[in-house]
């Protein structure tokens, strides 16, 4: 096998990873506890307005169902929201504006 196709066959699967690294991921939290989130179909979030390259996740283990997306402000600021209700803004149970890619690179929630 060639350098080339070696160094291709090689990013093809680090970037599986990467894309499939956060189908699921769990948030641990001292104030709303251990919840863990799975990724919610693109076609659930773009309904909401929510298209920003990012995945949505929603997490129903008998806490109540709540859900963590990506928006873009007004202002252009984007920022992950905590919600039970998916693509509000206004009343957030938590949020923090960042702008990673995944939430697994998110190191702190703003209450």
């Amino acid at each position: 096998m060639g350098v080339t196709k070696l160094l291709s066959y090689t990013l093809g699967i680090l970037m599986w990873q990467m894309s499939s690294a956060c189908t699921s991921f769990q948030l641990q939290s001292t104030t709303l506890g251990n919840r863990v989130f799975t990724a919610l179909s693109d076609d659930s979030s773009r309904q909401k307005g929510l298209d920003t390259g990012r995945a949505s996740y929603v997490t129903s283990d008998g806490a109540g169902e709540m859900y963590l997306y990506h928006v873009i402000l007004e202002g252009g600021a984007g920022r992950w929201v905590m919600s039970d209700v998916l693509g509000e803004l206004n009343l957030a149970v938590a949020y923090v504006d960042s702008w990673a890619i995944m939430p697994t690179l998110i190191h702190s929630l703003g209450m």
